[in-house]
């Protein structure tokens, strides 16, 4: 199975009891709801007529990116990434999706559904305060590219 394949929950009944692992080395996360929203909403950079697609490994790093602590449901990286990687790597498409998903994709924690999996709203919904996004690069230059992809998929 690969990182894009986990079934959806069909329930959306928050309920209280918490989290409930799916198998050997599973882990609450609301990177399946960050998945679905970028290949659902986000262009391929390089032909917008496709969807956007990670490699397995940048989903498996959305995945821990969004990672939950299962008793509190608070996110285990609090909100902040960094990343380093060799020149070719994605960092740049990467980094934008992630900007728009934080912006207006499902991010937050809103409980638990009857399976036990994490549900997911976005800022500015359910009493949260309205997205605050930050990019930052060791340079100017690194900062463009990933502006650039952002424009890129809007």
């Amino acid at each position: 199975m690969t990182v894009a394949e986990r079934p959806r929950s069909s329930s959306r009944r928050a309920r209280r009891s918490g989290w409930r692992p799916g198998g050997s080395g599973d882990f609450p996360t609301l990177g399946w709801h960050v998945l679905r929203w970028t290949y659902a909403h986000l262009p391929s950079p390089s032909d917008e007529r496709s969807p956007f697609v990670y490699t397995n490994e940048q989903a498996q790093r959305v995945l821990r990116i969004y990672e939950l602590d299962p008793e509190t449901g608070r996110r285990v990286y609090d909100r902040r990434v960094h990343e380093e990687e060799a020149k070719g790597w994605g960092k740049s498409p990467f980094a934008g999706s992630l900007t728009l998903a934080e912006f207006c994709g499902p991010v937050l924690f809103d409980g638990w559904d009857d399976d036990g999996q994490p549900m997911a709203r976005r800022w500015g919904h359910g009493g949260s305060p309205q997205p605050w996004i930050q990019v930052a690069g060791v340079s100017e230059a690194q900062t463009r590219n990933t502006w650039g992809s952002i424009f890129t998929f809007v």
